[in-house]
């Protein structure tokens, strides 16, 4: 018998913004170089800039509420090997995945109840849950059957089927545009605005001037004459290395401009990339407080030149 898909796989939201997620998905890690999750959720590109300044880096699920050290790309079935996708399904890190962490894995990646996962998961189990005989040294005690979880073998078609799951989801929200209702009374009357449309405004306008007051603080700890910048720089070294790698310094100049500045995680990619091997002076890897110093000061030149051209601008006016 083959498993069979679900009609229906709009993507799921964000944890923190409650937008619904492309491609590009985050996961909360405990230990990103393990591969342990602190949790299952997920955010999206946005978020991930901006939970990564948070003082307090717990899960943004009241009910969860775990602690995360990094925000990082969450594997994905079509491109992680299968060891390493087993072990990201298998969050609580028993060694074999149980119907509760799959099913968590459908309802954070896509918009389905729990009711409709369950179901989902139910209906295929017996395709993917293959009983075995385990001898009595394996196991420490005799168990003929050890259906109700899947070892790292059973999962091999699960991650396939969950492969497939996903790219059905994109391709449909590829090329499905949102439906946007309007409600006239007459002709030429303005738009009847529903209570929900307000909401959704006003939270974007809220975040968007979050981001703009936490750009600010940043830039300000940036020019900070008095140490350099130390305090911008330690508020990103989050495992207090006294090092920042370029993935945390395209992290940290991201929440520092993007709130100011028309910029993506792409754009900023680029900058960090093509200046750093002038930066990373001992080619370690990383940089240190002394190698900054150098991106430090480029910054900053460009950020009085903006600052110049804005009053010459006003004076002209």
């Amino acid at each position: 018998m083959q498993a069979a898909q679900p009609n229906s796989l709009e993507p799921g939201k964000c944890e923190q913004c409650r937008k619904p997620l492309d491609a590009e998905r985050f996961s909360l890690w405990y230990d990103f170089a393990k591969k342990r999750r602190s949790c299952e959720h997920l955010v999206c590109g946005n978020c991930r800039g901006m939970m990564g300044g948070w003082r307090r880096q717990h899960c943004p699920n009241s009910k969860c509420d775990k602690r995360f050290y990094a925000i990082q790309d969450a594997l994905s079935p079509s491109t992680a090997s299968y060891q390493d996708f087993f072990q990201f399904v298998n969050y609580t890190n028993t060694g074999r995945v149980t119907k509760e962490e799959l099913a968590a894995w459908y309802t954070t990646n896509f918009n389905m109840t729990t009711d409709d996962v369950t179901s989902l998961i139910e209906s295929n189990w017996q395709c993917w849950d293959i009983p075995k005989n385990h001898s009595f040294l394996k196991l420490g005690w005799f168990r003929s059957k050890d259906q109700g979880d899947l070892d790292i073998e059973e999962f091999r078609p699960v991650q396939e089927f969950m492969r497939e799951s996903l790219a059905r989801s994109l391709a449909s929200s590829s090329v499905t545009s949102p439906v946007v209702s309007t409600v006239e009374a007459s002709r030429g009357e303005k738009r009847v605005r529903s209570e929900a449309d307000e909401l959704v405004e006003g939270v974007v306008r809220n975040v968007a001037q979050k981001k703009q007051t936490q750009s600010e603080e940043l830039q300000q700890k940036l020019r900070k004459l008095a140490d350099k910048g130390r305090e911008w720089f330690e508020h990103f070294d989050a495992d207090k290395s006294g090092q920042l790698s370029q993935e945390e310094l395209v992290n940290a100049l991201l929440q520092t401009f993007m709130g100011s500045h028309q910029m993506t995680r792409e754009k900023i990619t680029s900058i960090v990339n093509g200046v750093w091997d002038a930066i990373d002076t001992d080619g370690g890897g990383s940089i240190d407080f002394d190698e900054f110093q150098v991106l430090r000061g480029a910054l900053l030149a460009q950020l009085n030149h903006e600052q110049m051209a804005k009053v010459v601008s006003g004076i002209g006016q």
